[in-house]
């Protein structure tokens, strides 16, 4: 200030302001992001370079301020302003004005909301828990900076941990583990709940079937190895349902079609979390068996298909070790896997390149400890 040429000394510094901007009315509360709200008050002034409209809750912090309106201006001098909304969530925020650094305050009167996320599909996460991908809607900006904006994401009771918004329309979390289908799935921003529109949309994903470990020829362990298996069995409750069965062509009643054979399948447990089912199966022989895991309603589709065989066979001796090659003599063989008597049909015998005559097989169970069997049959005549 000078008066009369003199001036002061500097004491009136910083002394006066203009009054700071007052917010009366919002109008519509609720709107989406692109969207033209109109923000009425007092004391905004004449300039619309001057102007910022932000959008603030909870979870804006000095370090991560609320989001900007993508157009903020005058639309009546010092009365009215226009925002276009930009993307973000939640329920009952606030619209803040700042005109030169001089800002509105919260008050009822200026509260805003998006609306409620929507989630419209999500992706399946593997038993042993892990990232899955939720698309929607209404999830906000992206980033670390915004990771205090999510209340929360949940599967059924479960958290999803670790959730980051990616964009308006997709969103990442870590699922726990665990089996099954239907599973509903909220998402929660600053108050604003997904509600249904995630309902059953969860699941995780279908066991899937690698290899077979496979069984002797008399039945027993079988071992099935995959991923998708579920959480190791606990003792007194139900483990998974499996199917082990082959199709292969036959003649029934005279019409040639596809002869379904299934083996008895039981005591079947997890026994490595996710990986690895033991079970117990019936004798057979051969190969291309389809194996199928059933958990919690989901089953391994077609990955199991044609992965199971029986057991080679093992010879253990062969008496005698020579012959007349002018021929019969009986051979006796001794082993394991070579199926049980109601398999003597499909066995054939070969003495290198020579056949042996099928219908001289016959078969005995020795009774031994390791499942051995003993073949007979006439050797066929040949040289070498």
């Amino acid at each position: 200030m000078s008066i009369y040429g003199q001036e002061d000394d500097g004491s009136g510094m910083g002394q006066w302001a203009y009054m700071a901007p007052t917010v009366t009315r919002v109008s519509p509360r609720t709107a989406s992001p692109g969207t033209t709200i109109f923000v009425e008050g007092t004391n905004f002034g004449l300039d619309s370079s001057y102007i910022n409209i932000s959008i603030v809750g909870p979870g804006d912090s000095e370090g991560c301020l609320g989001v900007v309106c993508d157009e903020s201006r005058l639309s009546i001098p010092h009365s009215q302003l226009v925002c276009v909304v930009p993307k973000s969530a939640g329920a009952n925020l606030d619209v803040i004005v700042d005109v030169a650094g001089l800002m509105s305050n919260a008050s009822t009167l200026s509260g805003f909301s998006y609306p409620s996320p929507m989630v419209t599909s999500v992706t399946f996460a593997p038993t042993q828990g892990g990232v899955i991908t939720i698309s929607g809607q209404g999830f906000g900006p992206g980033g670390e900076c915004y990771k205090p904006y999510i209340d929360s994401v949940t599967i059924g009771n479960d958290l999803c941990t670790d959730a980051l918004v990616i964009s308006d329309s997709k969103m990442t979390c870590v699922a726990p583990p665990g089996v099954g289908a239907g599973y509903d799935i909220i998402v929660t921003l600053r108050g604003s709940s997904s509600k249904n529109t995630g309902y059953g949309l969860f699941q995780y994903a279908h066991p899937n079937v690698t290899t077979v470990v496979p069984p002797g020829t008399v039945g027993g362990l079988v071992i099935i190895k995959g991923e998708n298996f579920g959480p190791a069995t606990i003792e007194g409750e139900s483990g998974p349902y499996v199917k082990i069965w082959r199709e292969q062509p036959g003649v029934v009643f005279g019409v040639q079609q596809m002869v379904v054979t299934e083996k008895e399948v039981s005591d079947c447990t997890v026994t490595v979390d996710h990986i690895e089912i033991r079970c117990q199966v019936s004798e057979g022989i051969g190969s291309k068996y389809n194996v199928r895991v059933t958990l919690a309603a989901l089953s391994s589709l077609d990955s199991g298909l044609e992965v199971m065989q029986y057991a080679n066979p093992i010879v253990d001796s062969v008496e005698p070790q020579e012959q007349n090659t002018n021929g019969p003599t009986t051979i006796t063989v001794t082993g394991r896997n070579f199926g049980s008597p109601s398999y003597i049909g499909q066995i054939r015998m070969y003495v290198d390149t020579y056949e042996v005559d099928a219908t001289t097989i016959r078969m005995w169970d020795l009774q031994t400890f390791d499942n051995q069997y003993e073949l007979t049959a006439t050797a066929p005549v040949g040289a070498g």
